[in-house]
């Protein structure tokens, strides 16, 4: 507000979605939580930029999954890969990336929606290291996909680890696991 725009402009919003996103890379979740909620109460309903710089906001529903707020991001991460499925199609690595998102959200909300669906139509996807996460070695896009990535199969694992599922859960972490290690190795000797 500072630089002569009021709560409702289109460039603060965009200003401070882009600020969420680098405090969101620098790994601080809880400073880019508080700016998104600024952000939020000042644009309020206004559906228009609610959509466009928190509605479909990536960086948004990961901080609110570190802050613990899970079942906040559940409905956002539902809208971000119904979107995602329409404009990519089911088997595209972004569709992958919200899908594993909301996964995550539907394991850390207590269990409220079984996560292993979600999990199931992502990791396989997210495990194939489709050429175009190959070939982002720098940038937004390789912090923030790789990022989610992780974190999606790290969840995962847990989850089948941590589920009671019994041996063939425990395997299927294991090779998921494997699957990782074998990337992170290639990518080294690359």
């Amino acid at each position: 507000s500072q630089t002569g725009h009021g709560p409702k402009s289109w460039s603060l919003a965009a200003a401070r979605a882009n600020l969420g996103m680098v405090r969101m890379q620098a790994g601080r979740p809880a400073q880019a939580l508080e700016v998104f909620q600024g952000t939020a109460a000042d644009i309020g309903a206004d559906q228009p930029m609610v959509r466009r710089f928190l509605g479909n906001n990536m960086y948004y529903a990961d901080a609110l999954i570190s802050a613990g707020r899970a079942a906040e991001a559940s409905p956002l991460l539902e809208r971000v890969a119904e979107r995602r499925v329409a404009l990519f199609g089911a088997d595209h690595p972004d569709t992958a990336e919200a899908r594993g998102m909301l996964a995550v959200a539907q394991a850390e909300s207590g269990g409220r929606q079984d996560p292993m669906p979600a999990f199931r139509q992502a990791v396989p996807v997210l495990l194939a290291r489709t050429s175009r996460s190959q070939a982002e070695d720098a940038g937004e896009a390789s912090v923030g996909h790789e990022g989610r990535r992780r974190l999606v199969l790290e969840s995962y694992i847990g989850h089948l680890t941590g589920g009671g599922g019994g041996d063939e859960a425990v395997a299927e972490a294991f090779r998921a696991a494997d699957s990782v290690r074998s990337q992170v190795v290639q990518k080294s000797l690359t």
